[in-house]
């Protein structure tokens, strides 16, 4: 009886998993993807745009859904807040690659999303493994290094 309640644990604990939104891979390669920003700071009164690279490093391609792959988030109290889309993008299909061991720049305006709101962000990219938008790259390997915003 132990045995059938151990198997039936896991067995709703791996239906659980699924649920919520795509799967993440449970280990990810390490130095696979890099995300990069022009500079660490930027300024409402100065700066138009930021500048956001996104690298892969890996030796298979990555794939962008075309709904919309980059947003930023707000770090308040402590806690980063709900990723917002920077923009959307169409075309045909569900993704677009970005092959391996390349780059993508995507020029970003800063007054668009967050005039008159100064503080610490971080860009979050959308990355999928799989073109059917199956498996997420995890979390940490998708979002930017903190930036700050001045007035």
């Amino acid at each position: 009886m132990k045995r059938f309640l151990r198997w039936c644990g896991i067995l709703g604990v791996g239906a659980l998993g699924g649920c919520g939104g795509p799967a993440t891979e449970p280990s990810p390669p390490v130095g696979d993807v890099r995300i990069s920003t022009d500079r660490a700071q930027y300024s409402l009164a100065r700066d138009s745009f930021a500048v956001v690279t996104l690298t892969n490093e890996s030796n298979r391609p990555l794939h962008l859904p075309l709904s919309g792959y980059i947003a930023y988030q707000r770090l308040l109290d402590g806690v980063w807040s709900d990723a917002f889309s920077w923009f959307t993008s169409d075309g045909i299909g569900r993704t677009f690659p970005l092959p391996a061991l390349s780059s993508r720049q995507d020029q970003l305006e800063i007054w668009a999303y967050l005039a008159g709101q100064p503080g610490t962000y971080r860009f979050q990219y959308s990355i999928y493994r799989t073109p059917r938008l199956g498996v997420a790259v995890s979390l940490e390997k998708r979002v930017s290094a903190p930036f700050i915003v001045t007035p």
